[in-house]
């Protein structure tokens, strides 16, 4: 997939981990008016090597919107 901005690298799977579908579960019924997101630490990573998990239709919103914002 190409992107001007990000290096985008999409696997596709047969099915995802039950226990990451309960974790985006758990942060879409928390997040209210916010954008529900996974971060994904393995132990003795450094926090800022973590991974960020989000929605593809979210990931968009905030894309579609930070456009929005620079055209004005």
């Amino acid at each position: 997939m190409e992107h001007p901005v990000y290096s985008i690298e999409v696997k596709h799977r047969k099915s995802l981990p039950e226990w990451l579908h309960s974790a985006m579960k758990q942060a879409i019924i928390e997040a209210e008016h916010r954008v529900p997101m996974v971060v994904l630490h393995e132990k003795q990573m450094k926090y800022d090597e973590s991974y960020v998990i989000l929605r593809l239709k979210d990931f968009k919103e905030i894309e579609n919107e930070q456009e929005r914002i620079e055209r004005t």
